[in-house]
């Protein structure tokens, strides 16, 4: 007899196996051991037997086929406490036919709902505070939902916990779908237990049978399972309407979740149970959430003395005695009983080594006798540290807050002075310059006077732009290859004029600067330069000198040098007390002398906030009656190839001739395009001065209608305002950029905006414009630009 003749005999012998044999071609049932029929009559009555055509089933051969070595799988009867361990392979049957060999062990399941039987107390206590309790088997993906207010049967409900989730998941308002789906799913329950976490907690709003959003919370525990390695959980769910509705109900409804949780979650050190009609105290061992012993103690006063009063420090001892809440519980006081919903509190209590730890002591009702109590202890030593800690930090916030709403009222109130200050000047000037029209001596000083009070207020204006987009990280830094040279030039001429009027001395030392160009962000650098340096003269006296410095020094890095610029003065100086908060936005130190000079107090923190974000440092030495000097170093890359700039030593006490030169751009044509007509009349006005020719546009597509019907090389310039209707001046110049005709690809394009700030300039750059003039116009500035950029200059 084959091999093949004795199969079905051998097979028929495994009585504990199913096993049973399709043919792939077709699905034939080719063969079933007695064992199969068994587990398939017992398991599946014929009504409810599915065919191997099913979409399971199919998933099941089709994996059987992709794998060497088969497919397993678990199958979990829902109507029963009965597991098969199925198996699929590949093989050949009698020879000629390839077939489907499956096998089915069938096992029982364990009981996990035994887990929630417990202590009778713990029960008693449990049923008082939550109406339904889940064990959860996240392993198998099952639960079993218990009704704790019955003792008649515990079991309620099973099915697979990832659709109950879901379910949940519907029922629970929009406003926390995305908390709850992210706490309770399956997986996130699992990744949260295997890296250590023990429970989640969440309170939201779910829809009731009454089809109206109710609170209810949901407590899922981890806890032990003695039977194998499945991960078992408590989910605990209960309503909190009234907790949230009513506010004289708010304690007791936390004092009920509190208690629960102490006792379910077991994270407590110690539970100690009190039967006051007994006398007798007992403590609750805990292992792993299961219930372990129950250890007589001896009598209320001997846990007193033993747990209580000789752990307990002096200061606590002091404010209790001897009068516990539980001591009422005693014959000798009437047995007035616990009339509490829960008492706690914590208490700072000798450990085995001596060391004093905080605990937190929680009293609860061990069921509806008020005789009966339990006692939950749990150290939060560390917990109480991070109390004090936060506690200590929030009134420091708290003080901060104060000082910078202080900072910031000074601030306003400074600003409401400094800023009417030069508008109250240009007003009353203008007046003045009106009612005496035909006096030109007068015309000329208040027209003077109007410029220097307008300067003043563009200043203040910009510092407080300025810090605003520091503060809100808009702040952006641009690399560029400048040279020193023409900073400081820059500098000297923006501070020359109030120089001159205190007749103080400026001296500019760079016989140790190496280097004439550098690679970084010249308008901030300039800035840092211009800042300190007008702090020095507006805080030195008549009469004084401020010593400008620069010099370099070699870096470790490659193509990189420390540049040092140094501001001393010898002025009035600053307190000691105000150096250490020089930098914080809105302070002024006002002393008699320096009473009357304006500022907003937002100089230094800008200049600060540019030197670090510039990975630089700034360092300030003063004393009143002194002087002061700031120390700037700043990491700054060297061009390939740049040569230094020898000895530059100079003083400075005149100023930079901007006068108007009536015939200095005779000859040149402009285009001015601008959409106010009001900028375009002084935009205008201002280049006729000069002698020039200029032709006007009032949006960017006027000016590329206009530019592409005149010749070639018509206009020497255009100046183009950015923020306009039709065509902005970004678009208009990259149209003008992209034509055809070799002028207009080298005419030089002006931003002439208000958009004034670092990336307002390189945005124009970018655009194809060759340089940026920020409104209200500099002429100075006009003047070098437009010397710089024309054909015929």
């Amino acid at each position: 007899m084959s091999a093949d003749m004795n199969r079905p005999e051998i097979l028929n012998c495994l009585t504990m196996v199913g096993v049973c044999v399709v043919a792939r071609d077709g699905l034939e049932l080719l063969y079933c051991n007695d064992a199969y029929r068994r587990i398939k009559n017992r398991l599946w009555p014929e009504e409810t037997v599915r065919s191997l055509n099913t979409e399971l089933s199919r998933q099941m051969l089709d994996a059987a086929e992709a794998s060497e070595y088969g497919y397993s799988m678990v199958f979990v009867d829902p109507n029963s406490a009965e597991e098969l361990d199925v198996t699929c392979s590949v093989t050949m049957w009698n020879e000629t036919h390839p077939a489907y060999v499956l096998t089915f062990s069938e096992h029982k399941r364990v009981d996990e709902t035994n887990l929630m039987m417990g202590d009778r107390q713990l029960i008693d206590a449990l049923k008082r505070v939550y109406p339904m309790v889940m064990l959860v088997n996240l392993t198998k993906d099952t639960y079993a939902v218990t009704e704790t207010a019955s003792n008649e049967s515990f079991t309620k409900a099973t099915g697979k916990y990832s659709a109950l989730h879901l379910q949940g998941l519907a029922r629970t308002h929009p406003d926390y779908q995305e908390v709850f789906a992210r706490k309770f799913s399956r997986e996130n329950l699992l990744a949260r237990y295997n890296a250590g976490e023990q429970e989640d907690y969440l309170e939201a709003k779910q829809l009731g049978p009454d089809k109206v959003y109710h609170w209810s919370s949901t407590h899922a525990i981890r806890v032990h399972n003695p039977y194998n390695d499945d991960v078992l959980q408590y989910i605990l769910i209960r309503p909190i309407d009234d907790q949230r509705e009513l506010e004289n109900e708010v304690d007791r409804v936390r004092s009920e979740a509190n208690r629960y949780r102490n006792a379910i979650t077991m994270t407590y050190d110690h539970i100690y149970e009190i039967n006051a009609q007994q006398d007798r105290v007992y403590e609750i061992k805990i292992n792993n959430g299961i219930v372990a012993d129950r250890a007589e103690l001896g009598s209320v006063h001997e846990m007193n003395r033993a747990l209580i009063l000789d752990r307990m420090h002096p200061s606590n001892r002091e404010t209790y005695g001897e009068e516990f809440p539980w001591m009422r519980l005693l014959p000798e006081n009437g047995h007035v009983g616990f009339d509490m919903d829960v008492y706690e509190d914590d208490w700072y209590m000798r450990q085995s080594n001596g060391e004093y730890r905080w605990e937190r002591i929680q009293i609860v009702p061990n069921g509806d006798d008020p005789n009966e109590i339990m006692i939950f202890s749990k150290d939060i030593h560390e917990v109480k540290l991070r109390e004090e800690k936060q506690r200590e930090l929030l009134f420091e916030a708290l003080a901060n807050a104060e000082h910078a709403n202080s900072a910031k009222r000074d601030f306003l109130s400074h600003m409401s002075h400094d800023m009417r200050t030069p508008m109250n000047a240009i007003v009353g000037l203008t007046t003045i310059a009106q009612t005496k029209i035909g006096d030109t001596e007068k015309v000329a000083d208040a027209l003077s006077k109007i410029q220097t009070s307008s300067q003043h207020l563009l200043r203040l204006i910009n510092e407080v732009l300025d810090m605003s987009r520091i503060e809100n990280g808009k702040i952006t830094l641009e690399e560029e290859t400048f040279n020193i040279s023409e900073l400081l030039e820059n500098a000297m001429t923006s501070i020359s004029t109030q120089a001159r009027e205190k007749n103080q001395t400026v001296v500019v030392d760079t016989q140790n600067l190496s280097r004439g160009l550098l690679i970084g962000d010249r308008f901030r650098l300039e800035q840092v330069l211009l800042n300190l340096l007008s702090n020095a003269v507006k805080y030195t006296g008549d009469d004084g000198v401020i010593i400008l410095s620069m010099c370099d020094t070699p870096s470790p890095h490659e193509n990189v040098t420390n540049l040092t610029i140094c501001v001393e003065d010898n002025g009035f100086g600053m307190s000691k007390e105000f150096v250490s908060r020089l930098f914080d936005p809105f302070e002024r130190e006002v002393r008699p002398e320096t009473a009357d000079i304006q500022g907003t107090g937002l100089g230094l923190p800008i200049v600060k906030s540019i030197v670090e974000r510039m990975n630089g440092t700034i360092r300030v030495d003063s004393a009143i009656g002194m002087g002061t000097c700031f120390a700037v170093n700043i990491p700054m890359k060297i061009p390939a190839g740049s040569a230094g700039t020898g000895v530059m030593e100079q003083s400075f006490t005149g100023e930079t001739d901007c006068s108007i030169s009536e015939d200095k751009y005779a000859g040149y044509r402009f285009l001015l395009v601008d959409d106010n007509e009001l900028n375009r009349e002084i935009g205008q006005e201002i280049l006729q001065m000069f002698g020039a020719k200029v032709d006007l546009a009032c949006d960017g597509q006027e000016a590329i209608t206009i530019i592409f019907n005149t010749p070639d090389d018509y206009y020497d310039a255009i100046f183009m305002d950015v923020q306009m209707p039709v065509k902005n001046g970004y678009d208009a110049t990259r149209e003008l950029r992209a034509s055809d005709r070799p002028d207009i690809k080298h005419l030089p394009i002006f931003a002439m905006t208000a958009n004034a700030f670092a990336d307002d300039v390189q945005d124009a750059l970018d655009a194809g414009m060759n340089a940026h003039l920020a409104k209200p116009l500099d002429i100075a500035t006009l003047v070098r630009v437009l010397d710089r950029y024309l054909r015929k200059a």
